[in-house]
């Protein structure tokens, strides 16, 4: 058995091209995890920083991979909590950010909890629409 361990990344994608999907190996038996190892509500009426940074510079040339359309920010007019909700909003800005000017804005957070073993449980609300690519990604710790 493989052990997996996992991080959440929350983001708004904007204009991608592709996408590489890995083969992760699995164990086949039925194991099942009751035990919830971490989670977030939303209660504050700020992003808890304990539990969650922004990932904000792009590492492809201040870019970011398959040509997303926008730089990800930490201001609080793309990231925000209200009313026990986490907003990630897209917004139609230019932002100049290490040389590299694009015409949009959203976010990307990154949670600051890993673990081996325990169930994930996510309540989201994706926009829909061209040219979103709404994602909740669940990644390894060791992902640069």
């Amino acid at each position: 058995m493989k052990k997996i361990i996992l991080f959440i990344n929350m983001a708004i994608l904007l204009g991608c091209s592709s996408s590489n999907e890995e083969e992760i190996e699995t164990n086949d038996s039925d194991v099942v995890y009751d035990n919830l190892v971490w989670a977030d509500e939303f209660n504050d009426s700020s992003l808890d920083t304990d539990k969650w940074f922004h990932q904000t510079i792009g590492p492809n040339g201040g870019k970011w991979f398959n040509d997303e359309l926008q730089h990800y920010t930490d201001s609080n007019t793309n990231s925000f909590v209200s009313d026990g909700n986490l907003h990630i909003v897209a917004k139609k800005e230019t932002k100049t950010q290490n040389g590299v000017s694009l015409n949009y804005t959203s976010a990307r957070l990154n949670s600051k909890y890993a673990f081996t073993y325990g169930r994930v449980d996510v309540r989201a609300k994706l926009p829909e629409g061209n040219g979103t690519w709404p994602a909740i990604w669940t990644l390894g710790k060791n992902i640069s």
